[in-house]
């Protein structure tokens, strides 16, 4: 389990947030990722609130990931809970 929620939509198991940014923001363009914004109040990855989602490039939201205390990464469900239930990390 990596903390995302997922939904069944359209016939296909998706993730929820970005179904949820498609939703009330629109198409996710091409080769960007969903960030889930910290800076916006977001700790959680099972979030679908679009106030708290941004289109970036992966550079970008790995490099906002890596900004991240270990207890955020653990509230959010990252890698940290991988750790905390002896899960071994992707």
């Amino acid at each position: 389990m990596d903390g995302y929620a997922n939904i069944w939509w359209n016939g296909v198991t998706r993730s929820a947030h970005r179904v949820a940014y498609e939703l009330a923001i629109g198409p996710i363009p091409p080769g960007l990722v969903i960030d889930h914004l910290l800076s916006r109040g977001c700790v959680l990855h099972h979030c679908v609130n679009p106030a708290h989602l941004e289109a970036v490039t992966p550079t970008v939201n790995n490099a906002r990931q890596r900004h991240k205390s270990h207890e955020q990464r653990v509230r959010d469900g990252k890698k940290g809970a991988a750790i905390r239930w002896g899960k071994p990390l992707p």
